[in-house]
């Protein structure tokens, strides 16, 4: 379950001011390998910017809106790069810092993405009662949860289209 916000700037403030602690920063490669109205097929290249460490991943996501099903799980790179060569598509590239917001257990994902002018403020929940608590920071953006054309698929798609 996840909300996800557009950010009018990144929060440079709310930094400045201790409002938000960085745990970590990663540069994603997504790649899309099948999609239905419901349902989406991705595979993903991550690299840790601290460390320097590679992951890939394989992720099943079935839903729509702020609640949805995930299955992920890590893939080697031989089986990675099968899957990117057989797709023969370009990755959505975005880079992702991941935030704790300060005096809370919440995160926020802030996603900048590469190809696209757009800057996103996510936040994943466990379950619905923590969706219906959660008041966003005054530095969000308007919610575009629900907003299709600002999912992660219909981005890649229009890279797909601008090549």
């Amino acid at each position: 379950m996840e909300r996800k916000f557009v950010l009018s700037a990144y929060p440079d403030n709310e930094i400045q001011k201790g409002n938000l602690k960085k745990i970590s920063t990663y540069l994603i490669e997504q790649t899309y390998l099948a999609y239905q109205p419901t349902q989406q097929i991705r595979v993903r290249k991550i690299v840790s910017i601290q460390t320097g460490y590679v992951k890939y991943t394989h992720t099943f996501k079935e839903g729509s809106g702020i609640i949805r099903d995930e299955i992920e799980y890590e893939i080697s790179k031989e089986i990675y790069e099968q899957l990117i060569n057989m797709a023969n598509k370009q990755a959505l590239i975005k880079t992702r810092s991941i935030w704790q917001l300060s005096g809370m257990n919440t995160y926020i994902e802030i996603d900048q993405y590469e190809q696209i002018p757009l800057l996103v403020a996510e936040v994943e929940f466990q379950n619905e009662e923590e969706v219906d608590k959660f008041i966003p920071p005054n530095w969000f953006g308007g919610d575009v949860s629900l907003d299709k054309r600002l999912g992660n698929y219909q981005l890649w798609l229009q890279v797909q289209h601008s090549k």
